[in-house]
C-alpha cells in the first residue's frame, strides 16, 4: 500500500520545534508540518515540487522532512542536494546537525554526505541511501589546456577509471570555449556513466533554486547535462521564485523535471507567458499553483497577523541627493559628459552598476586603504571586477567562469575614466573629487550609527548596505571612519575637556603630552591577550590611529595593561563575589573580613606572587574561593545547602587553578590583612548603586537562595548568565573606544583627591552625552536579548555548556571591532564580522557587495536596508531585505512592543536626481510589483469583473493584503485534501 504523508504523521516522524530549544512558536511548528506534508503529496503526483515560502520560515528544515519522508518510503532512496555557495552548504551542515539532534526522533534524515569536488562524489554514488551535499561549483573542473595530451591528462587525473567513454579534443576549441566544452564532455561521459550503471536519484532538492533561472550559463548547462534522465523528483527550493522576472519560473520547471518526464509533453510543465493582463496572470497562478507552495511571514502583534506590506517603506526620497556646490556640479558634469560617448559607441546600453561614476569618484584600484581592509577580510587582494563580475545577470549564477575568458563587460565602461580624472585632481589639489551621493550617504549613516553632538542624537542604528562595487565598499568604509575618529576627539575635548594627540596620548587642555603617562604604569614583558587582538589589523592599522594606539608599547597599549592581573586597574571589571556571598549569607562585609581565618590569608598571599609580582586578581579570588570552600559558616554564615550552591557557582567562574591545594604561606603579619581585596567597589558595584541602574538590569541579581529545586536550577542559570554578560562587556569596553573614557576618566582622577577613574567614568556613564546614551543602549541591548544573541548569533561550540562560558574571560568574537566592516569576498570567511554584526554595538554599519545576500542571517539588531547600488532584479532586492526581515528579528520585537506608531523597516535607494539612476529605480520597482502580483497571494483575489479586476499598469489599492479570499493559491489546503 502506497505510504501517503499527513500532518500527523509528519509530526509524528519530525518535531520541528527541536525540543522548545531554539523558540519555535507553535504556529510555526504547524506551518512546517503541514508544509512537508504538502511537499510530499504534490512529489507523489508530479516531478517536481516549490517551496518558495518567503525568507525566514524555515525552507531548509522543511526540505529536511521532505528527504526525511522519502528515506522512510524507502530507506535506499539516493538523495542529492545542490547549493550554490559555500554559506549556504555550510547553513545546511548546521541544520542537518541541529535537525539529527533535536528533530528527528526516528533518525530517517541521516547524515548529510558533504562534497568539496566532483570525484570524490562519483567515487562515493553507487552507495544507496545516502544523502549527498555538493554546491554548483562541485559540478565543475576549470581547464585551459588546448592540446590533446593535455586534455586526456585532465580527465586521467580524476582517477576514475570506470568512466572511460570521454570524447577526443574537439578539432577547433577556442580559449574563450575551452572550459565549456570540457566539462559538458564531462558531464556527457558521467550521465552515460550513471544510465549504464543504473544510478537515479530518487530526489533532487535545489537550494536557491533561482540561480538555475538561466540555462545558457556554463554552470548550469553541466549540471542538466549531468543529471539529464536520472532525477526522478526534484524539489525546488527558494524564497524569490520569479528572481529576475516572471519567465524564470517557466523556465525552471521546463529545463529540468519537464524536459524528461511523461506529464509534460514537448517538455513543457508551465507554459512560457508574460503576463500581459490579469487573465493571464490568473491562469499562471493556477498552472502554478500545481507545484507551488508560497506561504507569506507575518508577525502577530496583538491578535492580528502583519504581512511585510503594512511595515516595510520603499524610501526613494530621503537620499536622493542633488549638486549642492559648483564643484559638485563640475565633477558630475565632467564624467557624464564623457559617459555620453562612451555608452554612443556602446549603442546606449549599459546595466546597472556598470557605470562607476553612480558609486563613487575614487581611485578604487589605487586605494590602498581599503584594498588593506579587503585583503585581511579575504585573504587576498581582491580584484575590482570580482563583485561585478559575479553580479552581472548574463553570468550571475556562473559559478564557474573560464578562466582565460573573462566575464563580459568586467569593468565599467567609464571606471578608466574616472580612475584618471580623480587620480589627476588629487595630484593637482590635494583632495578627492566630491561625489554628491557618496557624501551624502557617509553623512547618513555616520549620524544614525554615531549620533550628532549639535543636535543631542546619540545615533546607535545598525544599517546593512549593499553596493555594486568594491571602490563604493572602500570609499563607504573610508568615510565613516573618519567620521568616527572625529567623534571621538569632540568626546574628548568636549565632555572630559582633555586633547586628544593619536600619536602621544590624552591629556588635559593646558597639559603636556608627557602628562598622559603616570610613573606607576610600568609594564613587564608578560604576554599579553589582548595583543594579538589590538595587531590583528596588520597593514592596515598604519591608517587606523585608535589601532595604532593600541599596538604593543602604544600609549593606550600601556594604559589598557593596566587592568591585567598585577597591575592598579586589576579589580576594575571584576564582580565582587565577596559582596555577594556576604549579602546571600547575612552578614556585613567588615565582620565577613574580620572572620578570615589567618592561614587562608598567608596562602592567598604564597598563591598571589608570581615572579615578584603581586596578582592581587589571583589572591581576591583564592580568598573568596576558600572562605567559602573551607568556611563558610563562619564567614559568610552559610548553612551547607546555601554553600554548595554558590561552590557550584564559583567552580564555574573561577579557573581550576585557584581551586588547587593550599600553598604554603610565611608567617601573618597584622598589616598584610588588605581588605581591600574584599571590600573594592568594582564598575558592576557602583552601577548597581547608581540611579540609573536599572535601565542597565543584568540577569541574577536577585537575592536569596529559592526553596524549589527547579527555581534553584532557574536561579543558578541567571547568575552565570550575569558573570557572562559582565565579561562580554568589560571586554568590548576594553577593546573599544571606551577605553579612552576610562583613560580620561583616570586623567582626571589624578588632578583631584576626593575622586577615583571608576567615579568618574559612571558619572561619564551615567550622563547625558550621546556617546554615554548610545554605549547604555548597548548594555541594555545585551542584558535585554543574551539568550537569543548566544543561540542565534554567536551559536555554540561543540559540547559547550553556558558553565564553560561562565568561565571564559575572553571572547574571540569580539576581537577587532570597529564602527563599520566591509565584505567584499564571499561571506564564508566572514563569521566573525557577522557574529559582530548580530550583537548589540560596534559594528553599527556593514557594507558589502551582493556576496552576503544570501545564505547570511544579520537581522538581530538591525531593521535598515540601503540600496547604495541597486540591484537589477526584483528577487535580488528581496534577498538582500531578507536578510534582517527575519523571525527573532529586531523588526518583529519592534512590531511586538510598539505601542502608537507603526515601526518601519526601511529600505533606502540613494541615487542622483535628473539621471538615470531615478530611471532605473523606477524600472525595478515596476518589475518588482509584478513578480510579487505572480508569487504573493494578496494579489489573488478575483470578484468576477475579468480583467480589470487586477490592473499590472496601476498602482496597486493600498489595503490589497486585507481582501478576503476563499483559498490562497499557494497555500497547502488543496494538496492535503488530495
Amino acid at each position: 500500500m502506497k505510504m501517503r504523508a499527513t500532518t500527523r504523521e509528519i509530526g509524528r516522524l519530525f518535531r520541528f520545534d527541536c525540543g522548545g530549544r531554539f523558540g519555535a512558536s507553535e504556529s510555526m511548528v504547524s506551518l512546517q508540518e503541514e508544509g512537508v506534508a504538502a511537499l510530499c503529496r504534490i512529489l507523489d503526483e508530479h516531478p517536481v515540487a516549490f517551496l518558495a515560502d518567503e525568507v525566514g520560515l524555515g525552507k531548509t528544515m522543511q526540505a529536511l522532512g521532505v528527504i526525511g519522508w522519502r528515506r522512510h518510503v524507502d530507506a535506499n532512496a539516493r538523495i542529492l542536494v545542490i547549493t550554490p555557495r559555500e554559506n549556504v552548504q555550510d547553513g545546511w551542515m548546521k541544520d542537518a546537525s541541529r535537525f539529527g539532534d533535536f528533530i528527528d526522533t526516528q533518525r530517517v534524515v541521516g547524515r548529510l554526505h558533504r562534497h568539496e569536488r566532483l570525484g570524490e562524489w562519483l567515487r562515493e554514488v553507487r552507495q544507496e541511501g545516502v544523502v549527498h551535499l555538493l554546491r554548483h561549483p562541485s559540478f565543475m573542473r576549470p581547464f585551459n589546456v588546448d592540446d590533446k595530451l593535455g586534455w586526456q591528462a585532465s580527465f586521467d587525473r580524476l582517477n576514475l577509471p570506470e568512466i572511460d567513454d570521454f570524447p577526443p579534443l574537439p578539432p577547433a576549441c577556442s580559449p574563450d570555449t575551452r572550459s565549456r566544452v570540457y566539462n559538458l564532455a564531462f558531464a556527457k561521459a558521467v550521465n552515460a556513466w550513471f544510465r549504464r550503471n543504473e544510478i537515479h536519484f530518487d530526489l533532487v532538492v535545489v537550494d536557491e533554486a533561482q540561480c538555475l533561472r538561466n540555462p545558457t550559463n556554463q554552470t548550469n548547462a553541466v549540471l542538466r547535462t549531468l543529471l539529464k534522465g536520472v532525477a526522478k523528483r526534484w524539489l525546488f527550493v527558494s524564497a524569490t521564485p520569479a528572481h529576475s522576472g516572471v519567465s524564470n519560473i517557466a523556465t525552471l520547471f521546463n529545463t529540468y523535471p519537464g524536459d524528461t518526464h511523461a506529464d509534460a509533453p514537448r517538455g513543457t510543465l508551465i507554459a512560457q507567458r508574460s503576463p500581459k493582463s490579469a487573465h493571464d496572470l490568473l491562469e499562471l497562478k493556477r498552472e502554478l499553483s500545481r507545484y507551488m507552495i508560497r506561504r507569506p511571514r507575518t508577525f502577530v502583534v496583538n491578535n492580528k497577523p502583519l504581512g511585510k506590506g503594512a511595515y516595510r517603506r520603499d524610501d526613494t526620497v530621503s537620499l536622493a541627493s542633488k549638486c549642492e556646490s559648483s564643484l559638485d556640479t563640475l565633477s558630475i558634469a565632467l564624467v557624464q559628459k564623457h559617459l555620453v560617448d562612451v555608452l554612443d559607441n556602446q549603442g546606449n546600453r549599459f546595466k546597472t552598476g556598470y557605470l562607476a561614476s553612480f558609486e563613487s569618484l575614487e581611485d578604487s584600484l589605487r586605494n590602498k586603504i581599503g584594498a588593506r581592509a579587503a585583503r585581511n577580510n579575504r585573504g587576498c587582494e581582491p580584484r575590482e571586477s570580482d563583485a561585478d563580475s559575479g553580479d552581472e545577470e548574463d553570468v550571475r549564477d556562473d559559478f564557474l567562469t573560464d578562466p582565460n575568458a573573462g566575464a563580459p563587460d568586467s569593468t565599467a565602461p567609464d571606471a578608466q575614466y574616472v580612475s584618471t580624472l580623480s587620480r589627476g585632481f588629487e595630484e593637482k589639489f590635494g583632495f578627492s573629487l566630491p561625489h554628491p551621493k557618496l557624501d551624502a550617504v557617509g553623512a547618513e549613516l555616520a549620524r544614525r550609527a554615531l549620533g550628532r553632538r549639535d543636535t543631542e542624537e546619540p545615533g546607535g542604528s545598525k544599517t546593512l548596505v549593499f553596493c555594486r562595487r568594491i571602490s563604493s565598499v572602500r570609499s563607504l568604509q573610508k568615510r565613516l571612519m573618519r567620521s568616527y575618529f572625529e567623534s571621538i576627539e569632540k568626546r574628548c575635548s568636549g565632555y572630559w575637556q582633555h586633547r586628544l594627540d593619536w600619536k602621544t596620548g590624552v591629556f588635559p587642555e593646558g597639559g603636556r603630552p608627557a602628562d598622559a603617562f603616570r610613573a606607576d604604569e610600568a609594564i613587564d614583558d608578560d604576554n599579553d591577550v589582548h595583543e594579538a587582538q589590538a595587531d590583528a589589523g596588520d597593514d592596515s592599522d598604519e591608517t587606523n590611529p585608535l589601532r595604532m594606539a593600541l599596538r604593543s608599547g602604544g600609549w593606550l597599549y600601556r594604559f589598557r595593561r593596566q587592568f591585567e592581573d598585577g597591575y592598579r586597574h586589576a579589580l576594575v571589571f571584576e564582580h565582587n563575589w565577596f559582596l555577594r556571598l556576604c549579602a546571600e549569607g547575612g552578614v556585613s562585609p567588615e565582620r565577613a573580613c574580620d572572620a578570615v581565618p589567618d592561614d587562608v590569608w598567608m596562602e592567598s598571599y604564597a598563591f598571589a606572587m608570581d615572579n615578584g609580582r603581586q596578582r592581587r586578581l589571583r589572591q581576591t579570588r583564592y580568598l573568596v574561593w576558600n572562605c567559602l570552600a573551607r568556611h563558610a559558616r563562619l564567614v559568610f554564615g552559610m548553612d551547607e545547602t546555601q554553600a554548595a550552591f554558590w561552590r557550584s557557582v564559583l567552580e564555574a567562574v573561577y579557573p581550576a587553578s585557584v581551586r588547587c591545594a593550599a600553598p604554603a604561606g610565611d608567617t601573618l603579619r597584622d598589616d598584610r590583612r588588605d581588605k581591600k581585596l574584599f571590600l573594592y567597589r568594582s564598575l558592576w558595584t557602583r552601577i548597581e548603586d547608581s540611579a540609573w541602574a536599572g535601565t542597565l538590569a543584568l540577569p541574577g541579581r536577585e537575592r536569596g537562595l529559592p526553596d524549589d529545586v527547579t527555581k534553584r536550577r532557574a536561579f543558578r542559570e541567571n547568575v552565570l548568565w550575569r558573570q557572562v554578560l559582565v565579561r562580554v562587556l568589560s571586554q568590548y569596553m576594553r577593546l573599544t573606544d571606551t577605553l579612552l573614557d576610562l583613560l580620561c576618566a583616570d586623567r582626571r582622577a589624578a588632578q583631584t583627591d576626593d575622586e577615583d577613574m571608576l567615579d568618574n567614568f559612571v558619572r561619564w556613564l551615567g550622563s547625558e552625552d550621546i556617546d554615554a546614551v548610545r554605549l547604555r543602549g548597548v548594555w541594555q541591548q545585551w542584558a535585554q536579548q543574551y539568550v537569543l544573541i548566544f543561540s542565534s548569533a554567536i551559536g555554540e561550540a561543540q559540547g559547550e555548556t553556558l558553565d564553560a562560558r561562565a568561565g571564559q574571560t575572553d571572547f574571540d568574537f569580539l576581537n577587532v571591532l570597529d564602527p563599520v566592516v566591509g565584505v567584499v569576498g564571499g561571506s564564508g570567511g566572514q563569521k566573525r564580522a557577522i557574529q559582530q554584526f548580530n550583537t548589540p554595538g560596534m559594528p553599527w554599519v556593514m557594507v558589502g557587495t551582493d556576496a552576503i545576500r544570501e545564505g547570511v542571517n544579520l537581522h538581530l539588531f538591525c531593521d535598515r536596508v540601503m540600496h547604495y547600488g541597486l540591484a537589477w532584479t526584483p528577487g535580488d532586492l528581496e534577498q538582500r531585505v531578507g536578510r534582517v526581515d527575519r523571525y527573532f528579528s529586531l523588526i518583529e520585537r519592534r512590531l511586538k512592543t510598539a505601542e502608537a506608531l507603526m515601526p518601519t523597516l526601511d529600505m533606502l535607494y540613494p541615487h542622483l536626481v535628473d539621471t538615470v539612476e531615478r530611471r532605473q529605480i523606477d524600472i525595478v520597482m515596476q518589475k518588482k510589483k509584478l513578480s510579487d502580483a505572480v508569487t504573493d497571494d494578496g494579489f489573488s483575489n478575483v470578484d468576477g469583473r475579468g480583467d480589470n479586476t487586477i490592473s499590472l499598469s496601476a498602482p496597486l489599492p493600498v489595503d490589497h493584503r486585507a481582501q478576503s479570499k476563499p483559498e490562497r493559491f499557494f497555500g497547502v489546503e488543496r494538496h492535503l485534501r488530495l
